[in-house]
């Protein structure tokens, strides 16, 4: 139990009280919303009100901004899995985070456009703000890049029962990523691995995915696929807290 000495409160079944004042007028703090003076019932806790309504309108998009990231997650930690066998990990060679950041972009571009849950199903593309382009892809020189993204999205997918896409559908997927933002409208923000030199040394890295509408956030999704929550992934954070070593890319 917390308590607080600064504030000492009682209940009446209706709300808290504060015994303290502001301007001579008692306090009141109903649950779930703020602190101030006793207002009348019908314009009482509209700020709680307000919470549940904004709720409400953007949970179709919370719930594909996490579908979203979700097989992100998948497509990072599957491209972990096959490095571990093909290849060293080392920091001076980007090439793999290079393939995991295009194929997270293009994966999460996709399903925001098109997972049944999105609100812009057969609407116009939506607006995504996001770090990589498909230029070097397009190129002959990123073939067998383009290669290894176009297969990864594809093995991802087909892991949760979607049907696969074209080399085209996946660049441009990426290439969605290039709207310009700004204070007006809604937008999309990707960053599709954050924390490279953690996804490199197979520590910790993210993907953060956010929505922004008018300027302000209104949904915010983090996936981090190499952060275990059972017990066994919070001994090895404390054991390496402890040695003063970093599990962060």
């Amino acid at each position: 139990m917390l308590r607080c000495a600064a504030a000492r409160v009682r209940s009446n079944g209706q709300g808290v009280m504060n015994k303290g004042n502001e301007g001579g007028k008692r306090l009141w703090k109903r649950p779930g919303c703020c602190w101030g003076p006793r207002k009348p019932a019908a314009v009482r806790c509209t700020h709680e009100a307000g919470k549940v309504a904004a709720k409400s309108r953007y949970e179709a998009d919370l719930q594909v901004a996490c579908e979203a990231v979700k097989l992100a997650s998948k497509l990072c930690k599957q491209a972990q899995e096959q490095l571990r066998t093909k290849e060293t990990l080392s920091k001076d060679d980007m090439s793999p985070v290079t393939v995991a950041d295009l194929g997270s972009q293009a994966i999460i571009s996709w399903a925001l456009q098109n997972l049944p849950q999105s609100l812009s199903g057969g609407a116009p593309p939506v607006s995504l703000v996001a770090e990589e382009d498909s230029n070097f892809l397009r190129s002959e020189e990123g073939s067998t890049v383009r290669t290894r993204v176009v297969q990864l999205v594809n093995d991802t997918l087909a892991s949760s029962d979607i049907p696969s896409l074209s080399e085209t559908e996946v660049l441009d997927a990426i290439d969605r990523g290039n709207a310009d933002g700004g204070s007006k409208g809604r937008h999309w923000v990707l960053d599709p691995i954050d924390g490279t030199r953690g996804f490199v040394a197979d520590r910790q890295y993210a993907i953060a995915l956010a929505l922004l509408d008018e300027g302000q956030p209104v949904v915010g999704v983090l996936g981090c696929p190499n952060l275990g929550l059972d017990a066994e992934g919070f001994d090895i954070r404390r054991s390496t807290a402890a040695s003063g070593g970093s599990t962060s890319g």
